[in-house]
């Protein structure tokens, strides 16, 4: 069982760009939304943004597939990470990434432009 990324396919058997093996532990209906999550945080960080280490990031639904991937991502190349998330999942962000209070803003209201606001100084 492989995952992976191929050119042109939709189907059991390609030529593959990139293959990884699918770890006995997850399905491969899971197996195959990392390369989704990671390549649309690629695509976001890298080529739209642009971003560089040390600059601010704000990432929504810090929690989701995409979420996940953009915070790991972003926290090996040096950003400065900002997230959002319900309350129930506020120490999972902390306990799993290391981050403080004033880093996760509520994604349920609009309270998070504050914590923006603080955290990049205006």
């Amino acid at each position: 069982r492989v995952f992976g990324v191929a050119k042109n396919a939709i189907a059991t058997h390609v030529e593959p760009m990139y293959s990884f093996p699918t770890p006995a532990d997850i399905s491969d209906a899971e197996a195959a939304s990392i390369p989704v999550v990671y390549l649309t945080v690629y695509y976001a960080l890298f080529e739209k943004a642009r971003m560089r280490p040390g600059e601010s990031v704000l990432i929504h639904a810090g929690t989701g597939g995409v979420g996940y991937a953009a915070i790991t991502v972003a926290l090996a190349r040096g950003y400065k990470v900002i997230t959002t998330c319900s309350a129930p999942k506020r120490e999972f962000l902390k306990d799993r990434f290391g981050l403080k209070d004033d880093q996760i803003g509520d994604s349920r209201s609009d309270s998070f432009v504050e914590t923006v606001m603080k955290v990049t100084n205006g």
